[in-house]
């Protein structure tokens, strides 16, 4: 009999430990929104009924839940699929959503009150009612006290419930971290503030090859700056992203501009409109969509006008830039010598941009020569060669600029010469002879 009992009572156990456990996960299953869409996680503490998770996301890595009873097992929690529950707090700074602890349930953080959970931005404190549900009229909580870092995102502060006693917030607030770890933080969504292309100058063009273009961009997230972990960016010919000229994928950095050509495979043609779309992903994974660059918007900027004609395009330069070049034969120079320079520049068309260059001429190419030394009123500055003849005697430099037919410009000059007096004509007499 005591056998028989005995296997009767396990027999018992065991089915009432499955009853429970399957009571369990029907009750961690709310219809509730998935956390991985909201933007508070991590974990609140209270030293009765443990860990309270604010993200259902907190699990989807195989973390292992507590049951909330003493049973020879433990298990891993499903997340999000079996479990979905998360706190946001929405633009207007009003909290919704739910957090979940195993023995209590769901805490409603939008409750039907007159003082809803919220967040002001303006002070960084919290205040407003949140809600154990399964406590009832005995479940309420004040999120007074309780202040979010906007360097950080993290929470700080303790509430203090007539129930359950303190709810903390944060282990660094009582230095219980390694011992019982836990910190709830808030996301501030990433927000694109500025966008900017080609970022490719004439001066940058002249210097090295104008087939160049560096997107950049710039994030922050409300009050709080926030660094991308990952990026990803296309760019294509047309608008529908269907075949893009190049798409990076996934690049895991904090970069905030991206330089095409390069290396990976991004190459541009002349006198091509691009469009352009980046994504971004935070510390927790999310991405944010695609982003498209459009220059109609204040905080998007076109550097660069090179014939775009939509609003969500840059365009890249037509051709190469002139090769400016002038000759001036002596390097000896002297105040009162006329001294020549001569024009040997060349210029690129659409035709052929960046091979067979063509002679500069009066009639293709305008010129303006400068110099940092006084000079005649009549110097002649807008031909192809111009004589000069120096007033004083200093330190100085000529300078051209070349202009072509599509208003490309660059510039080059002499390097700086000492530029001297003649000496004087000297003659030796015989004081003796008259």
């Amino acid at each position: 009999m005591v056998k028989a009992f005995s296997l009767k009572y396990k027999l018992f156990l065991l089915i009432a430990i499955l009853l429970a456990a399957s009571c369990f996960f029907i009750f961690k299953s709310p219809g509730t929104k998935a956390g991985i869409l909201d933007n508070v996680d991590g974990f609140a503490y209270n030293a009765t009924y443990g860990l309270i998770s604010f993200n259902c996301s907190n699990f989807e890595t195989g973390e292992i839940a507590t049951f909330p009873y003493t049973f020879p097992f433990t298990f891993a929690s499903e997340g999000c699929v079996e479990n979905p529950h998360g706190v946001d707090i929405g633009d207007d700074g009003y909290l919704t959503g739910h957090a979940w602890n195993t023995s209590l349930g769901l805490i409603d953080f939008g409750p039907a009150t007159s003082s809803p959970a919220f967040f002001a931005s303006s002070t960084n404190l919290l205040s407003g009612w949140a809600w154990i549900e399964s406590l009832g009229a005995d479940g309420w909580i004040n999120l007074s006290g309780l202040s979010i870092d906007p360097a950080t995102g993290d929470f700080h502060g303790t509430v203090s419930t007539a129930t359950i006693g303190d709810i903390k917030f944060n282990c660094a607030d009582d230095s219980s971290c390694g011992t019982v770890d836990h910190r709830v933080h808030h996301y501030y969504p990433i927000v694109v503030s500025a966008m900017s292309a080609p970022n490719w100058s004439q001066a940058e063009a002249c210097a090295g090859t104008s087939k160049q273009a560096i997107i950049k961009w710039q994030l922050t997230s409300g009050t709080q700056s926030i660094y991308q972990t990952d990026y990803q960016i296309v760019i294509d010919d047309d608008s529908d992203m269907a075949d893009p000229v190049f798409d990076s994928g996934k690049i895991t950095s904090g970069a905030t501009q991206y330089t095409c050509p390069n290396l990976f495979g991004c190459t541009l043609n002349y006198g091509t409109e691009y469009y352009v779309w980046v994504k971004f992903w935070d510390a927790r994974g999310e991405d944010y969509g695609w982003v498209r660059y459009d220059h109609d918007l204040p905080e998007h900027t076109l550097t660069e006008d090179n014939g775009s004609t939509s609003r969500y395009t840059f365009a890249t330069y037509k051709h190469e830039f002139p090769n400016p070049y002038f000759s001036y034969g002596i390097t000896d120079w002297k105040v009162g010598d006329e001294i020549i320079f001569s024009d040997a520049s060349q210029y690129y068309t659409a035709g052929s941009p960046d091979s067979n260059p063509q002679d500069c001429s009066e009639v293709n190419c305008d010129y303006l020569w400068s110099t940092d030394v006084n000079v005649p009123p009549t110097t002649v500055f807008d031909q192809a060669s111009t004589t000069i003849v120096f007033y004083e005697g200093i330190l100085g430099s000529v300078a051209l600029q070349i202009t072509d037919g599509d208003a490309y410009i660059c510039s080059t000059s002499t390097p700086a010469f000492d530029i001297t007096f003649n000496l004087p004509f000297w003659k030796e007499i015989n004081p003796n002879v008259e």
